[in-house]
Parts: structure tokens; sequence; C-alpha cells
């Protein structure tokens, strides 16, 4: 079922497919470890900090909300590393295609604090990632040129 939200970026493609705007942040600690977190809501899977872009955002600005909201931490400044459009990544808004604004950014000793949508969250290693995944996740931790310009950040 298509349901058409106006409070978000969306559009359809030429192939008449719902796509919705997503931002979405990898964050590095001093370790050089990514913070992801366990979603309680739909997918309920690892993640990192993202969601919907709202009418009229920017896609930075969007991927900074996110994680504040997400998260409780502060990001200031955030590089984008990558834009692509994921086939297969269902929301609970009716897309199952999402074009995505990916960033990054580097925080020393944060403090995180999960809101209701997360039920736990770690810190790991880029070669010691869990199983669980959402798609959109596990498609940036798995593209080579992700993984590439997270070395320069």
């Amino acid at each position: 079922m298509i349901v058409w939200d106006p409070e978000i970026r969306q559009y359809f493609n030429e192939t008449e497919s719902l796509i919705h705007e997503s931002a979405g942040m990898i964050i590095l600690n001093e370790e050089r470890k990514i913070l992801l977190f366990h979603r309680k809501k739909y997918p309920s899977a690892y993640t990192i900090p993202a969601g919907h872009i709202d009418v009229n955002e920017a896609s930075k600005i969007a991927a900074i909300r996110e994680v504040s909201e997400e998260t409780g931490v502060s990001i200031t400044d955030a590089v984008l590393i990558k834009e692509d459009i994921i086939f297969g990544d269902s929301c609970s808004r009716g897309a199952d295609i999402h074009k995505w604004f990916l960033y990054a950014s580097r925080v020393d000793k944060v403090k995180v604090e999960l809101t209701d949508e997360g039920e736990s969250y770690a810190w790991f290693d880029l070669d010691l990632l869990p199983k669980n995944l959402t798609v959109v996740t596990k498609a940036f931790l798995n593209d080579v040129d992700v993984l590439a310009k997270l070395k320069e950040i």
C-alpha cells in the first residue's frame, strides 16, 4: 500500500515507484569504532542513526537531527560520503525504495541516550559488526567506497 506523507521529501520515479528521501550518519569515536543501536520499531535490527528528510529540510540537517533524536548525541558538523538509491529498504511509511544521503562524523567521549526507538547500543569495530543489520546499514557498511572514505575521517 502506498502512503503519501506530505511532511517528508518523496517523489515517484519513472516506473511510478514511490521514493522516500532519507539521511543517516556513521559516527566514529576516538577508537574509530562506529555507533550502532538496536531498533525497537520496524525494522528491528542494528542501525546507524537515520530517518526520513522533512519537506524543505537539507539532508545534512536531517542527518544531524536524526542523530540527536535517536541517540542524544550532538553533532556540529558532518561530511557527505555517499548518495545512493537503496532498493528493498522498506519502511513503515510505505516505500520500499529510498534515496539516501549518508554522512559521517567523528566524536570524542560522547554520552549516548537512546530514545524510544532504540533498546540498546554499542560501539563496533568495522570488521566485527553484528549480523542483524538493517538493509541500508548493511549496504553502506559493505560498500568499499564508504569504507575508504571513513578512513579519511
